[in-house]
């Protein structure tokens, strides 16, 4: 992700956190139920969703939320829960705008070092993809 975009997406993010305070976590949402949800969430004015990488068929839950024909074009979605960096241009390509590292960056015990080499696994996955 480049620089601009980044910045662009944060200030779109802070927007619509101002907005509406709220992160709408969908763990376990199957795929042919989630656009009535998220439709039911952006309707009030939530439009930050995050999808579980453990729910039932992740992938196609996400695609299906990012072909955004019902939804508006800048709600944005962020997978959480799980995520494998192999895993993260997958992602992106489904729609997903940003990720929520858990337990794929820190357990208790891990080092500040460990930490530190994980997070680069990321951050280059981030960088290859904008190449």
């Amino acid at each position: 992700m480049g620089e601009g975009m980044a910045n662009e997406l944060q200030s779109d993010f802070r927007q619509k956190l101002e907005s509406a305070p709220f992160i709408a976590i969908l763990r376990g949402v199957q795929h042919r139920e989630v656009v009535e949800i998220a439709e039911a969430l952006v309707s009030t004015g939530i439009s930050i969703i995050e999808i579980t990488v453990d729910s039932p068929d992740p992938y196609v839950t996400m695609e299906t939320l990012a072909l955004r024909t019902v939804l508006p074009e800048d709600t944005i979605y962020l997978p959480t829960g799980g995520l494998k960096a192999h895993k993260v241009q997958s992602w992106m390509a489904a729609g997903a705008v940003g990720f929520g590292l858990g337990t794929s960056i820190y357990t208790p015990g891990t080092t500040a070092d460990e930490v530190l080499d994980r997070a680069r696994v990321f951050t280059q996955i981030l960088v290859r993809h904008d190449a």
